[in-house]
């Protein structure tokens, strides 16, 4: 399951139409992943606290689409969406890329790829985050 924070613009479906490109270049069929958001209205947040109670208001939805999706990883797109998720601000670059297991799923958090459309430095972590994906899944199938 991949998580952005909130839709937003034209700007987050491209981002995402670059995440599906580049998880099919990794060989991770679109069966294999669903898009979704945290916040789930386009509603402009006027400070960190706004958009925080955003996402603790749609938790519940969330926690919807976990019960009907199951997903056994999560990846979350940028720190937006990490704040959104875990309800504090990520330390820096610390967080990306490394998978951490909680409540029985394997979380992973990345970059946004809307800020990767024009930064090939951050296209090419994306990737990288979308092998160790591809791994993580494949030890699921095993």
């Amino acid at each position: 399951m991949i998580l952005f924070d909130s839709p937003a613009n034209e700007n987050s479906r491209e981002g995402i139409s670059l995440l599906e490109s580049l998880m099919d270049a990794c060989g991770i069929s679109k069966n294999d992943y669903y898009v979704s958001y945290i916040i789930k209205c386009s509603q402009i947040a006027q400070d960190a606290s706004d958009r925080l109670n955003q996402a603790k208001y749609c938790r519940r939805h969330l926690a919807s689409e976990f019960k009907l999706i199951k997903p056994s990883i999560i990846m979350l797109c940028g720190s937006g969406a990490y704040e959104a998720f875990y309800g504090v601000r990520p330390d820096g670059n610390k967080i990306r890329g490394e998978f951490i297991t909680k409540n029985n799923f394997s979380i992973i958090t990345s970059c946004n790829p809307c800020l990767a459309l024009n930064n090939t430095d951050l296209k090419l972590l994306l990737y990288e985050d979308m092998n160790k994906i591809k791994n993580k899944l494949s030890e699921f199938q095993k």
